[in-house]
């Protein structure tokens, strides 16, 4: 806040830097960047809706099921052990807010069972999963739009998804 001269101390602004760089460091490489993607199932099978659209950096862009599917889940192999603490999730909200509860979950090595990492509600605009440090090579986000609210023709739509782990500082 302003001090009684009506100037933010340089305290204050120094602070305000340092949060800045570590929002910066934080989310500055996205483990999942070249990740294979695979999806319960894709709109139409058409390459317009395909799951890598999730991380393309694009928002306009986006993955979706078809009519009528009200849960889809996709699974983002990321090549190798990653460490993170950070799952960012995107609704193509272009379309208004329908995710009614999401799950994400990892493992690391396909004999290893997936383990939940978050769950809950709604994901909206963004929603910013922060946990404990784990080691993945895979994670899988399962959404799902199932409502007495809302009608089976609001499929769960993706538009980005990031992978991070949080600066020390963060």
């Amino acid at each position: 806040p302003p001090n009684n001269q009506g100037t933010v101390d340089e305290a204050i602004l120094e602070r305000v830097k340092e949060f800045g760089q570590e929002v910066k460091d934080t989310f500055g490489v996205n483990l999942a960047a070249n990740a294979e993607i695979s999806a319960t199932e894709v709109r139409g099978n058409d390459l317009a809706f395909k799951p890598s659209n999730v991380i393309d950096g694009d928002d306009a862009t986006y993955w979706t099921t078809d009519d009528g599917t009200t849960t889809g889940s996709m699974i983002l192999n990321l090549g190798s052990t990653k460490t993170f603490d950070v799952v960012s999730i995107e609704e193509a909200i272009q379309f208004g807010q329908r995710i009614t509860s999401f799950k994400v979950e990892y493992r690391n090595g396909e004999e290893d069972s997936w383990k939940t990492f978050d769950e809950g509600t709604t994901i909206g605009s963004k929603r910013l999963s922060r946990k404990a440090p784990v080691k993945a090579d895979a994670i899988k986000i399962t959404v799902s739009t199932e409502s007495e609210v809302i009608a089976n023709e609001n499929v769960p739509m993706i538009s980005e998804v990031g992978v991070y782990k949080a600066s020390e500082g963060f």
